[in-house]
Order: C-alpha cells, then sequence, then structure tokens
C-alpha cells in the first residue's frame, strides 16, 4: 500500500506542475477566472503584480489593486518649493480580463460602475492668475474593450491648476456612480463562440512648476479610484467561462490520496 500512495501522489505532484503552469496567473473567484494586473509609477519607480502594487516616492505614492471584478487605482503628490518635489509623474493602473461564452442567440451586455473622486488644492498665499509654463494636474482613464472588437469604452477627466478657485485654492470633482456598458447581438452561429473583455484604469497626477513663478508653497494633486471600477453583471445569452475541468480533476486527485492514506493506515 506505501508504494501505491507513493505512486498516486507522484502523479497528483506532476498534475500540479502542469495545472500551475497553465493557470499562473488566473484567480479563481466565485466560479470565474480572472487575469489581472497592477502596475504604480513614480518617475521611473515602478511596481507591479497580479493583484496590487504600490509605490511610494520623496513626495507621493501611487497603488493599485484588482479583487475579483473590482479593480482601482489612485495617485497622490505634493508638488511645491518649500519641503516639495518641483517636478515628478505618478501614476497606478490596475486591468483584469475575463472571458465569456456565447450560450443562446440574441441580444446581451456587460455592465460596469465606476466611482471617485479628483482633487488639486494650493496651499500657499500666491495663487497665481496665470501658471506660465507650469504642468499641474490631477487625471483619469477608464477603458474597456473585447476581443470581437464590436464594443470599445472610454472615458477620461482632467483637473488642471488652471481651474483653482482663487478665493479656496481648491479644484475638485466626483465623478461617479458611472455607468458603462458593452451590449451584443449574437446570431445561432455565434452559440460556442468565444470572447474576452478587458476593462483598465489609470489614476495620474503629474506636476512641472515654472520655476519664473518663483512660487513658495505647496499643492496638493489627488487622483482616488481605487477599488472603483467593477464588472456588476451581465445579461443575455452570455456566461463566465468557468474553471476548466483540469483544476476539478486535480482536487479528485487530491481526495483519491486522502482516502487511499487513511486505508492505508487503517490497514
Amino acid at each position: 500500500m506505501k508504494n501505491k500512495s507513493l505512486i498516486v501522489m507522484l502523479v497528483v505532484f506532476l498534475c500540479l506542475l502542469g495545472v500551475s503552469t497553465v493557470f499562473a496567473g488566473y484567480v479563481y473567484v466565485g466560479g470565474d477566472t480572472y487575469s489581472s494586473i497592477c502596475q504604480a509609477w513614480y518617475g521611473d519607480l515602478v511596481d507591479q503584480g497580479p493583484h496590487y502594487a504600490y509605490v511610494d516616492g520623496p513626495s507621493g505614492h501611487a497603488q493599485a489593486s484588482a479583487n475579483g471584478w473590482d479593480i482601482g487605482a489612485e495617485a497622490h503628490g505634493v508638488l511645491g518649493l518649500s519641503g516639495g518635489d518641483p517636478s515628478f509623474y505618478i501614476s497606478g493602473e490596475a486591468s483584469f480580463s475575463q472571458p465569456f461564452r456565447v450560450t443562446q442567440a440574441g441580444p446581451a451586455s456587460i455592465t460596469f460602475s465606476l466611482d471617485g473622486w479628483m482633487s488639486i488644492w494650493v496651499d500657499s498665499d500666491q495663487i497665481p492668475s496665470d501658471w506660465g509654463g507650469s504642468e499641474i494636474y490631477s487625471s483619469f482613464s477608464v477603458n474597456i474593450s473585447d476581443s470581437l472588437e464590436e464594443n470599445w469604452v472610454e472615458d477620461s477627466d482632467t483637473l488642471d491648476v488652471w481651474d483653482v478657485d482663487p478665493y479656496t485654492g481648491l479644484v475638485s470633482g466626483d465623478y461617479g456612480p458611472l455607468t458603462y456598458t458593452l451590449t451584443y447581438y449574437f446570431s445561432d452561429e455565434d452559440i460556442g463562440r468565444l470572447f474576452t473583455v478587458y476593462p483598465d484604469l489609470e489614476a495620474e497626477v503629474f506636476g512641472d512648476i515654472d520655476d519664473s513663478l518663483g512660487f513658495q508653497g505647496e499643492i496638493y494633486l489627488d487622483s482616488n479610484f481605487i477599488d472603483t471600477l467593477e464588472l456588476t453583471g451581465y445579461s443575455g445569452g452570455i456566461a463566465p467561462v468557468p474553471i476548466p475541468g483540469a483544476v476539478w480533476l486535480l482536487g479528485s486527485g487530491f481526495i483519491a490520496l486522502v482516502a487511499l492514506q487513511r486505508r492505508s493506515s487503517s490497514d
């Protein structure tokens, strides 16, 4: 029985190696398979990972995350000449891909939602009416596409330092809840067809002060869309592609191994 147990363990181990290779980067979430990537930048400093990325610099940070069908990104920076960094580029970006299968003819749709905010706050007694050659902004962008090349959703906005209220030193904006929908119409010939959706979200802040202004103070820039772009639902004749059967076979192998070991112990 010991030899038989060793053989089963070897077979399961080899299966595990194969499945691990095939499904590297994929995550099991509620019966669905998705692949994600997150990236964060502070100038040339970069961090990335499948589910989370974070980078911290002299005057700010960026982060990005992916959790199932929910992704997000955030960028924050403090720009200034009194203890701050006079120039930076900070950005966080997250994306994932989710395959679907066409199950019946007719209309279908996939819906996403977004919620977040951006701001620029000038903390100084001096708020120039003309920022000259300065480039200072907070921005976000959303891109959602599919492998069928039938749908493409784009949304973005930018807050510039020129929009700052001279009395409050602030400009801000709330974005959401916003809804984005991919729509389809499938024929009988499409049944069984596979396609993939690719949502992507980026938050960015950029700062470069014109030296000729003689600016003294600090400027806070935020683009906060962490955990805010989500695939909220789908309808019609489509369904997310489940984890392939090889994973379930692997699980069955483990169960058989445990049962065999218990039987060996009892014998």
